[in-house]
């Protein structure tokens, strides 16, 4: 599977309840104990829970378990309306999404005026800085960026401050984007590539791993090698 696809196809279908004994489970779909000896994990999309003398098959998510959002299929993500969910803070120790709040309430702090504004927007900045410590990453204060940016291993990314980045693009680690380069809505850039400006990258494109990209790229293309050429399109 390639590595833009790894976060895609995720998307789960209502299963109904179903009551039976655990033991139809075993040697099919089986995979472990839960820590409460009482619910089994089994697949696809179930929970085994004992109701009385009997078992019921619950969809998973009906326990009201803390996961992540739902992704879409990939060619369903928009490349013009942000999906701001794609950022969310999810656990205490999530440095991409916080990274990129950082950013975010830094320049709304300084779009504002006041003594609460002007502190609030010291504390993003060391804020900022704290995080960008944490990944080694440089991602300016002021860039813009287009809402849904997701950074799955934000380690190493370095983005030049007049970049500008589309509404649901994905980062992978170790990307560098060296000079104004203008990403467009829902480009995926794999693990070490290397995207040397000026230039324009167009909707839906797709960037492989350690690629280097020297020119423009156009709408749906698939990118890869050094240098970067075109090997398929998106659909």
């Amino acid at each position: 599977m390639p590595f833009f696809a790894s976060h895609a196809s995720c998307r789960e279908t209502p299963l109904k309840e179903t009551v039976f004994h655990p033991s139809a489970a075993i040697g099919r779909v089986y995979v472990g104990r839960h820590r409460n000896p009482e619910v089994w994990r089994i697949r696809p999309l179930a929970r085994l829970r004992k109701s009385g003398n009997s078992w019921r098959a619950l969809p998973i998510g009906a326990t009201g378990e803390n996961r992540r959002p739902r992704l879409g299929k990939d060619s369903q993500v928009s490349a013009s309306v942000p999906d701001w969910s794609r950022e969310a803070i999810r656990k205490f120790w999530d440095p991409g999404p916080k990274l990129l709040r950082a950013i975010r309430r830094y320049q709304t702090a300084r779009a504002k005026s006041g003594v609460l504004a002007a502190m609030g927007a010291k504390y993003w900045v060391l804020n900022h800085w704290f995080w960008s410590q944490v990944t080694q990453s440089e991602i300016h204060l002021h860039s813009q960026i287009a809402g849904g940016l997701r950074l799955p291993h934000p380690t190493g990314i370095i983005l030049h401050p007049e970049s500008v980045i589309g509404p649901n693009c994905m980062i992978f680690h170790q990307v560098t984007l060296s000079g104004p380069v203008t990403l467009g809505g829902h480009v995926d850039i794999g693990a070490g590539a290397k995207i040397l400006g000026p230039l324009q990258i167009g909707d839906h494109v797709k960037i492989g791993a350690n690629a280097v990209v020297t020119g423009d790229v156009p709408d749906c293309a698939t990118m890869v090698g050094i240098p970067a050429r075109q090997v398929g399109r998106n659909t």
